[in-house]
């Protein structure tokens, strides 16, 4: 394989000049980026910035006025919804609160796309919830009701579905907002545990800094800048984008037995 070949296949999804139009407003223009196989990128800019619009058009839930956007190099024209839906996971911010079912139930709504129409589930689909609901730390949940969990619980419950979906691509959209500063970390966590490509959105951008591979900037529908957290997360990136006066500096981070350097943001508050 030439190298020319190997980059091209490194790529897992890719956007190329992606607009939306709602009547006269413009929610998107001319955005463009590709996203590398097992990386973690963050998606960040203040509200309105266009997040959800885009993340909404990549899991096909809107479609693009304009632009083409690819998956493994096809057109999600061309993409079969049983392919797409079998490769893609969504974990949402605003977690559903009309499961009527036990947390094991939910958890195995994820083995769905991989499933023949009215087919019964395996021990292999049991095993797979089992170990997911472990890995999240909710095994004792496992046949209490989804309505009945706290707010972290059922974001957990979200990504242990994600889990046994097995999907090589996971695109989170804002999962953390309404969390605790425990959950929004540990939900960060297990995403980036998964081994899998991820596309998050973050409204907190200590958390990106820390756990994303790259980082995408959007602002007024615009894609801004693009990079390693160091090189987008900067002073002037702040002030420009977000419009708040602050400090970064580089720290040290350890995650997964690999040191690395952060930026950590301090905010300069009582300032016009």
């Amino acid at each position: 394989m030439t190298q020319a070949a190997s980059r091209k296949d490194d790529v897992l999804f890719s956007v190329s000049n992606l607009s939306v139009q709602k009547g006269e407003l413009c929610l998107l223009e001319d955005v463009s980026f590709m996203i590398r196989r097992g990386s973690f990128v963050g998606l960040i800019g203040p509200n309105g910035a266009g997040k959800s619009t885009l993340l909404r058009c990549l899991y096909r839930y809107l479609s693009p006025s304009h632009g083409e956007i690819c998956y493994a190099g096809v057109s999600l024209s061309a993409l079969s919804l049983k392919h797409f839906s079998q490769s893609v996971a969504v974990v949402l911010q605003e977690v559903a609160n009309d499961f009527n079912l036990v947390v094991e139930d939910v958890v195995l709504m994820g083995r769905t796309p991989h499933k023949p129409l009215f087919s019964a589930l395996s021990s292999h689909d049991k095993q797979l919830a089992h170990d997911a609901l472990v890995a999240v730390g909710l095994i004792d949940k496992v046949h209490q009701t989804y309505m009945q969990l706290s707010g972290g619980e059922k974001q957990r419950v979200m990504i242990a579905k994600a889990m046994v979906q097995q999907p090589e691509l996971l695109i989170m959209d804002e999962p953390t907002s309404h969390l605790d500063v425990k959950y929004q970390i540990q939900i960060m966590e297990l995403a980036k545990a998964m081994q899998v490509t991820v596309l998050a959105s973050f409204h907190d951008l200590n958390l990106a800094g820390a756990i994303c591979d790259e980082l995408l900037v959007l602002k007024k529908g615009k894609l801004v800048a693009s990079g390693k957290p160091l090189e987008v997360i900067t002073e002037t990136t702040l002030s420009e984008v977000f419009a708040v006066c602050a400090h970064v500096e580089a720290v040290a981070c350890q995650f997964a037995n690999a040191a690395h350097k952060i930026p950590h943001i301090r905010y300069f508050y009582g300032y016009r």
